[in-house]
């Protein structure tokens, strides 16, 4: 069977299945006109300290896009990390680190002092801190556990954009109806 038969077949199995969803008024967040792009450029994202912040800033603006110069919505995002030895060496060196982050997030309208959404998420990255090999030169596993925490601190950004993203995109779906 042809890869373009399969396709009608599957879409007329699943057609029955989506009926009752277009009866209730289900709308996918991110259709043509789902609130991901109602919201393209109309939030304004605040700085963030950090360098973690201002990665999880980025990401952040590249799902909603760069504001308008009138954006009607302002996220506030307070970030606190933390970074927890996880595994020990005998020789009580750290080979092992885990990065958590908290963000708290206030959405509100632009001018008004009450938020929209006050919410808190959370997420966490680990990361190996290589040691030094008898051969390699001792300041070269510095160089990799910095790397490695830096590749931490961009994982753990990401994972709490998506996270603020979803949570902004679900409470102006709910301010819409």
């Amino acid at each position: 069977m042809s890869l373009h038969r399969r396709q009608i077949l599957s879409a007329l199995l699943l057609s029955p299945l989506l009926v009752p969803l277009a009866g209730c008024g289900f709308e996918p967040l991110y259709g043509s006109d789902g609130a991901a792009a109602q919201l393209r450029g109309q939030v304004r994202v605040t700085a963030i300290d950090g360098r973690i912040g201002y990665f999880l800033r980025e990401r952040l603006l590249q799902r909603f896009g760069h504001p308008a110069a009138d954006a009607p919505l302002t996220l506030s995002v307070t970030l606190v990390t933390e970074a927890e030895a996880l595994a020990i060496r005998q020789g009580n060196d750290v080979s092992r680190y885990n990065l958590s982050g908290v963000a708290l997030i206030a959405l509100r309208r632009s001018g008004v002092a009450e938020p929209i959404l006050l919410d808190e998420v959370s997420g966490d990255a680990s990361y190996n801190a290589p040691s030094s090999v008898p051969p390699a030169p001792p300041n070269a596993s510095d160089v990799a556990a910095r790397a490695a925490e830096q590749d931490a601190g961009r994982r753990l950004a990401e994972y709490l954009a998506e996270q603020i993203a979803d949570r902004v995109l679900i409470a102006s779906e709910q301010l819409s109806q």
